[in-house]
């Protein structure tokens, strides 16, 4: 069975985001499940074409194609124009894949609202994946062009069929928030592998006074938060040690936006500033060692709908302390395989990282329940099974029954528990 994936990047050694990162671990979930996956991508690098992704020069325009997608591209302002010609685009390729290679089913994403212009012009079923949406990370007064954007993916979601997110309390969020009486959905996590036992965090190699969060330093990452807490903490504990990795986008303060070394002066003090390292953007590789040695790792996010940094730890077994939000916050559970804590709450936070640090037993605790939550929600052996029983019902459903069967398309128990 082949189905196709979109992906906005392809491959991901050269550009990732999220989504093809997800898209990168679907397909080799779903490899031992007999299923096999080709990505569509707008612009595939040279040397990088082959069976197993396709970009848009795979179903070539004609001349008078090319010629009206250009005026198009300048009907009010192009941006209308491009979306329309980019999501035709996806559907000329999904058509040519179903006749030339077979496929049964495209998945993509919200995007722009494209999916819905897809879903129209293609003849297998669209799954519509629910990686954001946009409108979670607006401004409280979004521009012309994010309302046009908001309005569309708003559109998209409430004509599809098929939807699924890899977060349940993400996606009943969407459905109130978009007004969409009764409708329905599928929770499948975003797979990942595990690390291998000899890569796993251990308490032993652990420093018991290093702590660790991954995130762009801003408010809406906890940047902030994280500080205050871990200057309470110091208080208690003058040993601990604190370590930033990620974007300098800077913390608003008194209606100024302060990157990380203007806020230590303006904030922190010298004391606790002795305590804190930023390493600003750090490689992948870099990252999982830091997780390794540090005690614990944070995330203080005011929204999530999946954390890669979350998984990202757990996966490592590594103890994680975090904000309720959605995704692993919401499917682990609190005190035994997570720490958590509400959004903004200093004081919790605090309390947290006293506990982890001094506590070996608990932050033993934590790393057992993080790896053995982790194979349980989104392995690559749990996300393949149920994520392929559901390509299945989805393709079984679409041929011999009218559109109307699509609602009542749902894993059972068995499916989703692998």
């Amino acid at each position: 069975m082949k189905i196709a994936l979109y992906s906005p990047h392809w491959p991901t050694t050269l550009a990732s985001n999220g989504i093809s990162t997800y898209v990168r671990y679907q397909i080799e979930a779903l490899k031992a499940y007999g299923i096999e996956a080709i990505v569509v991508t707008p612009s595939l690098p040279v040397g990088f074409e082959g069976s197993d992704a396709v970009d848009f020069a795979y179903a070539p325009l004609s001349l008078i194609e090319k010629t009206w997608n250009k005026a198009r591209a300048s009907f009010k302002g192009g941006d209308y124009g491009q979306h329309i010609a980019a999501a035709e685009r996806i559907a000329d390729v999904v058509n040519k894949l179903q006749t030339c290679e077979g496929i049964g089913l495209f998945e993509m994403e919200e995007s722009f609202g494209w999916a819905d212009i897809v879903a129209k012009r293609i003849n297998v079923p669209c799954v519509l994946r629910m990686h954001g949406p946009y409108y979670r990370g607006c401004s409280d007064a979004p521009t012309i062009l994010e309302q046009l954007r908001i309005a569309r993916e708003k559109a998209t979601v409430r004509n599809a069929r098929i939807i699924t997110s890899p977060s349940a309390g993400s996606m009943e969020e969407i459905f109130h928030d978009y007004e969409i009486a009764g409708a329905q959905g599928v929770t499948l996590p975003n797979p990942y592998p595990l690390a291998a036992p000899s890569a796993r965090w251990s308490l032993e190699a652990a420093d018991p006074n290093m702590l660790l969060f991954v995130g762009r330093f801003d408010e809406k990452k906890g940047a902030d938060v994280v500080l205050a807490a871990f200057s309470q903490a110091l208080l208690a504990n003058d040993e601990l040690r604190l370590i930033i990795a990620g974007p300098d986008v800077g913390v608003l303060h008194e209606g100024r936006r302060l990157k990380f070394q203007e806020y230590s002066n303006a904030v922190l003090g010298d004391r606790v500033a002795k305590r804190v390292r930023f390493l600003g953007r750090t490689p992948r590789e870099q990252l999982d060692d830091l997780r390794r040695h540090a005690r614990a790792c944070i995330i203080a996010s005011c929204a999530e709908t999946y954390s890669y940094v979350a998984v990202e730890a757990l996966a490592l077994g590594c103890p994680l302390i975090s904000t309720r939000t959605f995704g692993p916050p919401e499917q682990f559970k609190d005190g035994h395989e997570i720490a958590l804590f509400d959004i903004g709450d200093v004081s919790a936070l605090r309390d947290h990282i006293l506990r982890v640090t001094s506590d070996h037993e608990f932050a033993q605790q934590l790393a057992d329940g993080a790896f053995a939550g982790a194979a349980r929600e989104f392995s690559l052996e749990s996300v393949g099974s149920s994520a392929a029983a559901f390509y299945r019902k989805v393709i079984a459903a679409h041929e011999p029954a009218p559109p109307a069967a699509y609602s009542d398309i749902q894993l059972s128990q068995a499916d989703q528990n692998g």
